[in-house]
């Protein structure tokens, strides 16, 4: 089962939220990048359940991600984690 939220997050990691122009702008602590990074799991999955989470709770369609105050273009998978996610139910629905 995918989850939105990868083990391990506290509310520590999470360093900051802002919305810019529609798009939520998140920054994620540089220890949650090395968790995402060493985890088995499919990146793009989680990415996304916490993507569609987020822009439904907070209203907005766009996420961004930051870890320690950078974009990071990869955490060791194929997904690019330094463009904006687009809100997509469809990802991740049976």
């Amino acid at each position: 089962e995918v989850g939105a939220i990868p083990f391990g997050l506290t509310d520590a990691d999470i360093l900051g939220l802002s919305i810019q122009d529609g798009t939520l702008l998140i920054n994620l602590s540089a220890r949650y990048a090395e968790i995402i990074r060493a985890s088995c799991g499919d990146q793009r999955l989680a990415a996304y359940a916490a993507v569609n989470a987020l822009c439904e709770m907070l209203n907005v369609r766009r996420v961004r991600f930051y870890f320690g105050g950078k974009q990071i273009e990869s955490l060791g998978s194929d997904l690019c984690w330094d463009g904006e996610f687009l809100y997509n139910p469809a990802l991740i629905s049976p």
